[in-house]
């Protein structure tokens, strides 16, 4: 019955036509890296290795040497494999840390355009979350970091354990990330005695291979700029500081890059606690001596909740120099309250996190006898009490470290820049009737402030973007897709993700963040956008309703639904998608009868209700309609009836 789905009509009610937007293109069947990269899934990799070389692996894990074997990710199998022991501290018998080399033995061979991969045996972790957890807030914050998922790996059919499978920084990560690939890239490897940019005189040996070990260019590795940047690091006076590093590192990003690891209360990364810095790609772009870093390795994170935000920052030299500027502390101090914004707080997108990914893998790290967790540096077997106690504490740091780094924040005489945008207490509102203080999951909300961005932009394609002419906006964590932006009004799709309470919102232009204001989100937030017939057109004094006519209603805020939709996704038009709690209308006081309440197919945020009106509605231009579900009513939509 076409009553049941989208209105043929619904294109022509100018309120909600932006909501309509197409998904244009279809569905790759062909599988590629991303699909490999999916985080959303647990994947199962086998190998298929002779039972001889295994065990030598095994026996020699502080070896790198290679083994031949096949690599099988779903129906794709690669043969003539090569895997050896990979990692530091983490390197175990027991379980193994692996690196997959596709080429090793076939110059030319890849896997979905892979030349390599590894995965990490997580030993250092009893979570098993932290290396998962962290490098998707690099990612967020704009800092470049590898991708990486679970996997159950099988070794001759027989389960080896959980592992974080990882993309390789190599020549594909450089393209990707700089669009380029032949400047150079070096792994850092620290000192014993630890290592924080000191000059260690202008002998380029002293700095490559023995700490940045070059990873392309391995036989030219160039550290002569290293030398020169480290000298400047120490050697230029404090006038000429910024004008000096400027040839070397963009000291912004330096210090952003910083402020995620602090955020994350990282022991082990370029603040590190024992060994000096530690845990990172450092890459020289071609033919420049600018460099960039690149996150790298963080099973030492989410260390401490109350970690300060400062900790460490006067050991390293070149932290101590670009903090001892006004420019650059307050870009550090915005790196890390971004971070926080964009982390959230209670059920905010890093404890959800936690969760998601806990439910994802919690079976098979359960049925993982070989996993191991350090105590004392040690490793040991890891109990599922163990790793059940530290996903809670994960859990715990994650309400905890954000509130924590605010009052940090604020507590360092931190105030926002003139012109950063001022979201209006109170502004974050319905959109459907562009009133009411209550908001709820999927609904379309508008945002109201000062200075947000300097252009009207509109959304052009589905799914819906989270940054829109330089213009974000974060509710608990969370990027909210984005239809329309203007410089004192933005329009949103409220996360599906959002737990209903009091959260924060924060408006972000170019990446810097402004004051955060609280919204009050509910189970549903009901509201009218519209009333049309059946076959598309308005109701209106021209065309009224009336008894038995069939409506279609687009509302706002009818909360969940039986069925999962992407956050700033259209409904698919596949099914329909109907609300948990039923809804209900009335008309000028009339009880009527709803056929259909749920998302409206191929829009985004859209709800639809399709109703029979009632006997017994009188005639009038000003008939209140009510929308109610959850115990909740819309504010009454006046249509003429007849």
């Amino acid at each position: 019955m076409r009553s049941c789905g989208a209105s043929q009509g619904a294109a022509s009610v100018g309120a909600i036509a932006l909501l309509g937007l197409a998904l244009a293109g279809g569905q790759a069947l062909a599988q590629t890296d991303s699909d490999f990269f999916n985080d959303r899934v647990l994947h199962d990799i086998r190998f298929r290795i002779n039972p001889s070389d295994w065990q030598k692996l095994r026996e020699n894990f502080l070896d790198d040497d290679y083994y031949p074997c096949n690599f099988q990710w779903r129906n794709i199998e690669v043969q003539n494999v090569g895997i050896r022991s990979r990692g530091r501290g983490s390197r175990s018998p027991q379980k193994p840390g692996l690196r997959v080399d596709f080429n090793i033995y076939e110059d030319m061979q890849e896997f979905l355009g892979l030349k390599s991969i590894f995965l990490d045996n997580q030993t250092q972790d009893a979570s098993m979350l932290k290396e998962r957890l962290s490098m998707p807030l690099f990612l967020r914050m704009g800092v470049p970091a590898p991708r990486e998922a679970h996997a159950r790996i099988f070794i001759n059919n027989e389960y080896a354990g959980l592992y974080a499978i990882g993309e390789s920084v190599d020549k594909r990560f450089l393209k990707r990330h700089f669009g380029e690939d032949d400047g150079f890239l070096y792994e850092f490897k620290p000192r014993t005695e630890g290592y924080r940019f000191e000059f260690l005189g202008g002998e380029p040996a002293r700095y490559s291979p023995v700490m940045f070990k070059p990873v392309t260019h391995e036989k030219d590795p160039n550290p002569v700029p290293l030398v020169e940047m480290i000298r400047a690091i120490n050697q230029s006076s404090d006038s000429d500081f910024n004008t000096a590093m400027a040839e070397f590192l963009n000291l912004k990003r330096f210090v952003m890059h910083v402020g995620v690891e602090n955020f994350l209360s990282e022991f082990d990364g370029i603040l590190g606690d024992v060994f000096g810095m530690n845990n990172f790609y450092f890459y020289r772009l071609e033919k420049k001596k600018l460099s960039e870093f690149i996150g790298w390795d963080k099973d030492g994170a989410f260390e401490w909740a109350e970690r300060p935000i400062l900790h460490n920052t006067t050991e390293n030299v070149l932290m101590r120099r670009a903090l001892s500027g006004g420019d650059l502390r307050r870009a550090y101090l915005e790196a890390i309250l971004k971070s926080a914004i964009l982390a959230g707080g209670a059920d905010g997108w890093l404890e959800q996190e936690v969760a998601r990914m806990n439910n994802l893998i919690r079976q098979a790290a359960h049925e993982d006898t070989k996993k191991q967790c350090p105590t004392e540096g040690v490793l040991h077997s890891c109990s599922n009490q163990q790793f059940d106690a530290e996903t809670a504490r994960l859990r715990t740091f994650a309400r905890e470290r954000g509130n924590f780094v605010l009052a940090q924040v604020a507590a360092q005489g931190f105030q926002y820049a003139e012109g950063a945008p001022r979201l209006s207490e109170g502004g974050t509102v319905n959109a459907a009737p562009n009133a009411g203080a209550l908001v709820s999951p999927g609904s379309l909300v508008s945002v109201y402030g000062l200075g947000l961005g300097e252009v009207i932009a509109l959304a052009e394609s589905v799914p819906l973007p989270t940054a829109l002419a330089g213009v974000s906006i974060v509710i608990n964590g969370f990027s909210a897709p984005l239809l329309f932006v203007s410089p004192g009004q933005v329009n949103i799709q409220v996360p599906w993700e959002i737990v209903p309470g009091n959260v924060p919102v924060t408006a972000l232009v170019n990446g810097v963040p402004g004051s955060t204001v609280t919204a009050t989100v509910g189970p549903v937030s009901p509201g009218i956008f519209a009333v049309v017939h059946a076959d598309g057109a308005l109701v209106s004094p021209q065309r009224p309703a009336g008894a038995d006519d069939v409506l279609v209603i687009y509302a706002n805020g009818l909360g969940s639904v039986d069925g999962e939709v992407p956050t700033g996704g259209r409904t698919p038009l596949d099914r329909l998608y109907q609300t948990v709690e039923p809804a209900t209308s009335t008309i000028g006081g009339q009880q009527a009868v709803v056929l259909f309440s749920g998302l409206a197919p191929g829009f985004v945020g859209l709800y639809q209700l399709n109703l029979r009106v009632p006997g017994g509605v009188g005639a009038g231009a000003r008939t209140p309609l009510v929308v109610s579900v959850g115990g909740r009513a819309s504010p009454p939509t006046l249509i003429a009836t007849r």
